[in-house]
């Protein structure tokens, strides 16, 4: 079957991700640094088909992509400030939650954050939490060619939504209380030099 593909800043993008997430769908989605797999966070067959398509081991959790608002509230012993601007350049943080998250968003009481950064994103988000993990078969580069997209995961997805991406992957860091811990180097790294000073 032909798979329903859509441009992010066409009008009824928004209307028809809203409705997929809620019927529980997966979609390929701009995740702003690159496309990615996405679902509602708290859907546990979305979420078990993302990681069926890419292979994915299932230790290994996904990204939440969340509004900023949320994902402040949900820290437990991170820094807010020093939270609040790493969220703001696109960096994924790796915290601790109050709250309890799904296995597949979930280590040892952590969760991985970014902030919506999209106007596609924002507004999905101000509804619902999603998943977000890179387009590929697990172990190999990630896909942010929309036209290979279409080709290898069209049939496999509900909704492919288009639009621009940087080609590059997030930095991701892990953050405790107001220290930083780099576990991927990416999109924005040189940004963390200033938090990095002085150890």
């Amino acid at each position: 079957m032909k798979p329903f593909v859509i441009r992010e800043n066409s009008p009824k993008a928004c209307k028809l991700a809203l409705s997929l997430i809620r019927n529980g769908g997966v979609m390929v989605c701009p995740a702003y640094t690159a496309y990615g797999f996405s679902a509602f966070l708290f859907d546990y067959y979305s979420n078990e088909r993302i990681f069926r398509i890419k292979k994915r081991n299932l230790n290994l959790p996904l990204i939440v992509i969340a509004n900023k608002e949320m994902i402040l509230k949900q820290a437990d012993d991170a820094d807010k400030e020093l939270l609040n601007e790493l969220l703001s350049l696109s960096i994924t943080v790796i915290i601790k939650t109050k709250g309890r998250f799904p296995r597949f968003a979930s280590l040892d009481g952590k969760s991985a954050f970014r902030a919506a950064n999209t106007t596609f994103l924002k507004e999905v988000t101000k509804y619902y939490p999603i998943t977000s993990t890179s387009v590929n078969i697990a172990g190999r580069s990630s896909i942010n060619d929309i036209e290979r997209i279409i080709k290898i995961f069209g049939r496999r997805v509900d909704l492919i939504v288009t639009g621009d991406v940087l080609g590059e992957v997030s930095t991701i860091v892990e953050v405790e209380k107001n220290r930083i811990t780099i576990v991927r180097k990416g999109y924005n790294f040189y940004f963390l030099e200033k938090f990095l000073v002085g150890g």
